[in-house]
This record gives structure tokens, C-alpha cells and sequence, in this order.
């Protein structure tokens, strides 16, 4: 049994397939794993966004609490301080939930 150069070329082109195909594995396997660390860092960028912009909210909100206690103390000087403590503490609630 002789080889020709046929067989030597094909058995080329065998080894060449092989080098293609493995290096095309480990380059979707590299892929794969650069694709969840991006997806894990849109998670973690999406939480952070939501999490400032409730406490942009509740920010908001404990300045238009302190507005109205100020607007109250000076319209309500006479009445007790049980209302301008229950609207403080309304405004702290927010500020830390």
C-alpha cells in the first residue's frame, strides 16, 4: 500500500479541520463567558439605576414633607408639636425605606 500525495493532503486538511475546530470552540467558550459577565454587569447597572432613582424619589419626597412642616409652623405657631413630630417623622420613614 502506497501513500499518494492525496492521502497527504487529505490527512492535512484533517489536521487543519481539527486546529479550526477546536480553536473556534474555545473561542465561543471565551465568548459565552464574556457574554454573562456583560449580562451580569446590565444587572447590576439596572439595579443600581433603580435603587437612585427611589432614593431620588423618596428624596423628593422628604423635601416636599419639610416644606409643608415649615409652611405649617409658620401658618400653626399656637398649635402642638405632636404635628410637626408626626411629619418629621413621616419624612425620616421615607428617607430610609
Amino acid at each position: 500500500m502506497e501513500i499518494t500525495t492525496g492521502d497527504y493532503i487529505t490527512i492535512g486538511a484533517l489536521f487543519v479541520s481539527i486546529i479550526i475546530g477546536l480553536s473556534t470552540l474555545v473561542q465561543a467558550r471565551n465568548s459565552r463567558f464574556m457574554s454573562g459577565i456583560n449580562i451580569e454587569r446590565v444587572r447590576w447597572a439596572n439595579n443600581l439605576k433603580e435603587l437612585f432613582s427611589q432614593y431620588g424619589k423618596s428624596i423628593l419626597s422628604l423635601q416636599g414633607l419639610m416644606e409643608d412642616v415649615k409652611i405649617q409652623d409658620l401658618s400653626n405657631e399656637g398649635e402642638g408639636e405632636t404635628k410637626k413630630e408626626k411629619k418629621i417623622l413621616k419624612a425620616e420613614m421615607l428617607l430610609f425605606t
